[in-house]
Formats: structure tokens, sequence, C-alpha cells
């Protein structure tokens, strides 16, 4: 079966797993205080083992179903004899007692009953009169239904054999057994042993197998009765020295959010590691003095970090757990899974890794006869129906020999159907064959789409590849990126080269948008409103009053005005008159208020005359929007002429200072220019922005987007004040893009359901939780969601993409 080996040499791992085991205790001066295993009189409750146990306990929870089935399908090619074949397998369930074991409830506890005798049958299904193409379908069909169909463990047989005849000299072996019996060397051990009794009746002889000492249920109650005391003690000290504090759940990226409970179902992909790479892997273990298990396992701790920034993981990993010579030769349920905990942190080299991962594996190993399960009913770890306990990822390299079938005039291969269930979020199973690795991922559809796993192949292999070439490297240098996505990332998805006018600023484009559509409504606030006109008329005359106090390129201008029309009328008249605009939200306490006045070192303030008494700092020019009225509207209405370039300043907003003091981020016109482009041309439609609503603060860059992007292709915006009013005001427009802050919009669903006119959802400045994901995906009229992201300094926004599509 699969199994681990954290010994010092690869030629330890090739012992079998009892010689190992002893090997190992010598190696650390103990001798083997094993208790003999002998015959259970069956005259009383048969016990199951720990592992059963679990297994007959998820069954109760669960109900029937096909979740622990071991399906597998052989193809032969020849002169097959079926009745020596069902002879074969007769003898084989005559041999072992655990083909022949069902579980009943005794006094609310489960036993074994062993039925002393059980006819095996080996139905044929003949599909020779079928089409080869007609024959695939079929087959496709049968394998699916076969491998899904439950077993009810109070009933027998647990193991059914189906042979599905092709041509005369075709034939195919479906062989299901529920797991409560059987493991994977136990599948090896039943492909030799049915070989051997194939052979011999084929040519008339005799059962050549040996006697068996002991069964399985001898097996079981040993382990019961020898696992007490200061055994038992010393393993579970032991687990919960390494377990202690450990993470309840790795949180993987994934294709859809994690279900209330999970399905089982999976599906397989499998994928070669060629032989070049394969032997620069062995060469490098045993260079390191680590087998290849504790290198391969080392890169795949490193793949699941990068995937989800855990320093913290817990890998499962099966172990044959036949560390006696009188257990190999037993059908069962022997396996164990050991909780591996690998810690990631300070950026270690990946050598350093590779050692730490040695010891960990070697300690767990010489722990390996505490169950799992033992383990699961010490611990108590938290459950949860929707995800495995303690660990949620599988590493296995199997490195047991792989038995043939040797039957005679017969030529044998395995047929690989996808699986349809997955025990965990996500399984690596590796083995060498032919000089190259063999790779198998199992994963929970639930969760995963196969393109995000074949994508993790081609990281897997990539990771392999640089720690070959580069052992000393820290694992935050090893690379996982394929070439393909390499050229996609840095090339493709750079090549966003467009045209757009280079030569104009902001308000150039809103002037010829004026010309365009002079009587559309451009601004609508409260029971007022602006036509784009009328909108041009008042920051011509605002501009032309600010030029005369000195307003040209390069000149800093602050403006602390209220969300009304006059904001927008200040913020065009501003960049009008060549000037570039310091937004200060009223709302400021005095300390930054100040802060910015004094660092801009601004001679000109727009505010309004209630506003006044914030300001403490001496400026030179402050103009009342609302008292100086009169003196403004003395003003030409015609645009202002000022020889302003793209390259002079069109704002500085300042940040947050949430990592120290505030810091001004001085923007150009053309920056911004090209932001608007794109925004109107590759995020949005122009009927999308049709109408839209004004909500953000002036003080943050996305209030350039909300403003700009909308006034310079002939949109109207309504400004919202009073921030309870948006979803009235979407209603009452028909608005159907809203862009927002995502903490915004999740407060005002807490009180108010989405209008049913929202189409398209635009969130940016902030993460987007998965809470309010999954809440805006429940809504019908959802379309799209799109996320946009980038720091002030990089103008408003860098990267945009949907992150929801219908």
């Amino acid at each position: 079966m699969n199994n681990i080996d954290p010994s010092l040499s690869e030629k330890i791992e090739q012992l079998s797993p009892s010689k190992r085991a002893l090997l190992e205790m010598k190696l650390k001066q103990q001798q083997p205080q094993f208790t003999e295993i002998t015959p259970l009189p069956r005259t009383k409750p048969l016990p199951l083992s720990f592992g059963q146990q679990r297994f007959w306990f998820m069954e109760e929870l669960n109900g029937e179903n096909s979740h622990y089935n071991i399906f597998q399908a052989f193809k032969f090619t020849g002169n097959l004899n079926q009745t020596a074949l069902q002879k074969a397998f007769q003898t084989l369930v005559n041999r072992h007692e655990t083909l022949r074991t069902s579980f009943q409830t005794l006094e609310g506890s489960p036993v074994q009953v062993i039925s002393p005798q059980l006819e095996i049958n080996l139905p044929v299904i003949n599909l020779q009169g079928m089409s080869e193409p007609d024959q695939e379908v079929k087959v496709q069909g049968l394998a699916i239904a076969e491998s899904q169909k439950p077993f009810n463990l109070s009933q027998l047989p647990l193991i059914r054999v189906t042979l599905i005849q092709l041509q005369d000299q075709i034939h195919l072996l479906f062989l299901t057994v529920h797991h409560i019996i059987s493991d994977g060397w136990s599948g090896e051990l039943l492909i030799k042993e049915i070989s051997l009794l194939y052979q011999a009746y084929l040519e008339n002889k005799p059962n050549p197998l040996p006697d068996l000492p002991i069964q399985y249920v001898d097996f079981a109650s040993w382990q019961r009765q020898w696992l007490t005391g200061a055994k038992l003690e010393s393993h579970l000290s032991y687990w919960r020295s390494h377990l202690e504090n450990s993470p309840t759940l790795l949180n993987l990226p994934t294709d859809r959010e994690r279900p209330m409970e999970t399905s089982y179902q999976g599906n397989s992909q499998t994928f070669v590691i060629n032989s070049f790479l394969t032997q620069e892997l062995k060469r490098l273990s045993n260079k390191s003095k680590v087998t290849l298990f504790v290198t391969l396992l080392s890169a795949f701790a490193i793949l699941l970090n990068r995937y989800s920034f855990e320093e913290d993981l817990i890998i499962g990993t099966p172990i044959a757990n036949r560390t006696r010579p009188e257990i190999e030769s037993l059908i069962g349920f022997f396996v164990n899974t050991l909780a591996l905990r690998i810690k990631i942190n300070n950026q270690p080299i990946f050598s350093e890794l590779l050692h730490q991962v040695r010891q960990i594996a070697f300690e767990a190993y010489r722990h390996q006869d505490l169950p799992f399960e033992k383990l699961i009913e010490e611990l108590q770890p938290e459950r949860s129906l929707n995800y495995h306990p303690l660990f949620q990822v599988m590493f296995v390299l199997q490195n047991q020999a792989v038995s043939e079938w040797n039957l005679p005039n017969l030529t044998r291969s395995q047929v690989k159907f996808p699986s349809q269930t997955s025990q965990f979020d996500l399984t690596l199973s590796l083995k060498e064959k032919k000089g190259q690795l063999e790779g198998v991922w199992v994963y929970n559809t639930d969760l995963f789409d196969a393109d995000r796993i074949e994508r993790m192949t081609g990281h897997f292999k990539t990771l392999l590849e640089g720690i070959v070439n580069n052992p000393e490297a820290k694992i935050t240098h090893l690379p996982i990126l394929t070439s393909e996505e390499k050229q996609k990332m840095l090339i493709d998805w750079n090549n966003t080269k467009a045209d757009y006018p280079k030569d104009k600023c902001i308000h150039q484009l809103f002037e010829e948008q004026v010309i365009k559509t002079p009587h559309n409504i451009a601004l609508v606030c409260e029971d007022k409103q602006l036509s784009y006109q009328e909108l041009n008329e008042k920051a011509n005359q605002l501009a032309h009053y600010l030029q005369k106090l000195g307003v040209k390129p390069e000149v800093l201008v602050g403006i602390c005005v209220e969300r009304k029309l006059d904001l927008v009328v200040g913020l065009l008249a501003i960049l009008k008159a060549g000037g570039a605009y310091v937004p200060i939200d009223p709302a400021y306490p005095t300390e930054r208020f100040n802060y910015i006045l004094n660092d801009t070192q601004i001679a000109i303030l727009l505010t309004q005359e209630h506003l006044l008494e914030k300001i403490s700092q001496g400026i030179t020019d402050i103009v009342c929007l609302d008292r100086d009225q009169d003196l403004i509207l003395r003003e030409k209405q015609t645009n202002s002429v000022v020889k302003v370039r793209p390259e002079n300043l069109a704002y500085v907003i300042y940040t947050s200072g949430s990592t120290g003091q505030p810091k001004g981020v001085a923007v150009e016109h053309k920056s911004v220019v090209n932001f608007l482009h794109f925004r109107n041309s590759q995020m949005f439609t122009r009927d999308e922005l049709k109408v839209v609503t004004f909500t953000s603060s002036i003080c943050f860059d996305a209030s350039v987007a909300q403003l700009f992007s909308p006034l310079i292709i002939g949109s109207k915006i309504i400004v919202i004040n009073q921030i309870d009013q948006l979803f009235i005001q979407l209603n009452k427009e028909q608005i159907t893009c809203l862009t927002t802050a995502p903490s915004l919009l999740e407060q005002l669903l807490k009180n108010f359901p989405l209008p049913p006119c929202v189409k398209i959802i635009g969130l940016g400045g902030e993460s987007v939780t998965e809470t309010l994901l999954k809440q805006l995906k429940e809504y019908p009229n959802v379309e799209k969601i799109l996320n946009f992201y980038g720091p002030t300094e990089a103008t408003i926004g860098i990267c945009s993409g949907a992150i929801y599509q219908r």
C-alpha cells in the first residue's frame, strides 16, 4: 500500500514494512516489545479495528454511500478461462475471512460477523455485438455505475467482481471492494494471489497458497489489547505535542465557496514528471541524505504555502502500518494516516526545509502505531460536515512494488477511469514507473475545476525544476509560474497600448462633450440640476475669478465644500483655471485639516461660509462659493484660455496616513485622461454609464472616476449627499451600473435590498469579502461584478476584471 519512509537511506525504502520497522528500532537501540497475535475464539463478539470503526461510524452518520468504494478495472487480451478465474476468486474469498465479513450492531456497538462460506459470483456482460465507439460509451457508463454503487456494511458481499466481454479475446474485469475490508496493499496482494491461483487451476493443480496462521479479526482484537497503558500514552503524548494549537482548515484558493456539507464528489487528473527531472530529484535526495518522499513532500508543502499564504501546514499521508510479518499476507484495512505538521516561516532555504521535513517525518514514523481514529478521539478537533478533521490535503508516494497480473496466455493492463469521489479537498499521489514519476491529483469538485488542477500540475513541475536547479534558494524565490504563464502575465497582459487623447486635459474633454450635448442633464442633487451647458458656464465664471487671484498651471488650490452641485463646479473651475485641486473633507478633524493646508502651502481655498471656523491657517485668498457668489457671477461664461498641458498637475490627493503621516500624491492630467479613456472604452459601455451615482469622497481618487468618466461622455450624474438615499435614487433613475466601495455596499445591504434595476456592480478601493460576493450573487438581477485595484500613486486603478459573471 501507499507507504511513507522517512528513514535516512534510499535502501531502507526497499525493505518490507516489518523489516523496516525492526531496523528503525535497532537504529534507536530499541528492542521490539510486540506481543504475539494469536487466533481469537470465534464464539464471542468480534471487535472492529480502530480504522474499521470509523468507516462504520461514517456510514451510520451518512447512510449507504459510495464514498469509500475502491474501484479498479483491468483489461485482458488473449484466451481467458472464465471458470479458472471464478474458482480463483472463490478460493480467495474462502482464504480471507475479511472478504466474508459483514458488520452488525450488538447492544449498540459494532461487531464483525464472519460467514463460514460465501459464494462469489462472476457475472459476465457481453458487449460483442456493439461497435467499438458504442462499447466505449457503454463501458464508461458501466464503470461509473459500478464505482458509484454503494455497499451495505451489514450485508454480504462487500466485494464485487464483474467481467465484460468486448471480443472473443478481449475482456475487462471490474473489481470493487469496500475500504473497510481492504486497502492498497491488500489490492496488490489480491492480484498476486489471484494470479497464482488462476495459473494453478488452469493446469489442474491444487491451491498453491500456504495456510494463514491468523486472520484480520485476530489483528483487530490484538490491536485493541496491545495499544493501552504506557504504549498508548507514549504515542498520544507525541501527537498531542506535535499538533498542539494546529490550524483547523487550510484555505486554498478555490473556484467555488465551500458548501455547508461536502458531497464527496470528485475527479482526477494524471500527469508525468519526466525521467530526467525524476533522476535529478533522486540525485538531490541522495546528496541531501533524505528520501525521495521527503523531497517531494517538501516541494508539495511549498506549493501549498504559495497558494494559501499559510505558514503552518498539516498534510496527511498514508502508511501501510504492516509492521509485523504475520499480517503482511492478510487482506484487510491496515493502513494508517499520519498528520505531518510542517511550519514554513522565516523564509528558509530549501535545503533547510528539507532537513526539517525529514525530522518531522521520522518522528511521525516512530509513532505510526497510534491509529488516526484514536488520535481524533483523543484530540477532539473542531468537527465540520464540510471538511476533514485535522487536515484537508493528502500526499502519497507509492514506493511498494506494484503487483502485476501473471495470467498465462494473457496480456494485461490497468484501465484508468476518472475518480468520481474525493475524501479530501485535494490528494496528490505519485509513484515511480519506468524511471519517471506518474502523478494523480484527486480533487473535490465542490471546490475545484479541472483547469485549476491543470495549472497546479504546471506549478508543481516548475517548482521541482527550480528546486533541483538551486536547492540553496530561499523557498520564496523558487519559481512556480510556467513559461506560458510568465509570457501571459509579463508580456501579453501588459500589452495594453492603446490610442487615447494624449494632447488633452480633463477639462478640455469635458468642454468637447458640452458642444455635443449642451442640453443633456449633467448633474442632479436633491431638487436641483444642471445641464452640461449650465455646468460649463458656472465653472467658467469661477475659473475666470480664480485666474484673477493668480491660479495658473502648477498652482495648488484647496477645496473644502459639502457634497452639492457647487462641489463639482469648483473642481471643474480649478482645472479650467489651469490649477490643481487639493481636496479636503469638511468632516476632517482640525489637525488633519491644518496638516494638509500647511503641507501644501496653498494660498487659495474654495469653501463655504459656515466652514470658515475650521480654518486656522493663514491663507491669502479664501473664496466662499456662497458668500462670494455675486462677484463670481460677474465673470464671463466662456471657456477660459490657459496654457495648461497634459504634463501639468490635475490634483493632489492625500493618503489615509494609516502607515504614518498622510502623504500627498500629485497626479498629472495625462495620467487621468489615460485612465478615463480605459474606463470608458474597456471597463464599461456608454449605455452602462448613461446614468450614474456620485458617492465617493473627493478625498479618494475613486471620485475622479465617478465624476469625470461620465462627464466626458455626456452621462447624467446623481450626486448622493446622504448615503441612505443611494438605493432610492438607483430605483428612481433606474440605474443599471453601481460603482462603490465594498464596505459601503455591505452596510447598505444590511438595511435595504439591492434595487432590481442594478445589473452591473463595480467594487474598488478595498478588498471584496467572500460574504459580500456571495450575497450579491444571490440577486438574480446582478449579471456582472467587477473589481478594481490601484494605489493612488498609480492613478486610480491599474487593473480590473470581472470576479463574477452570470
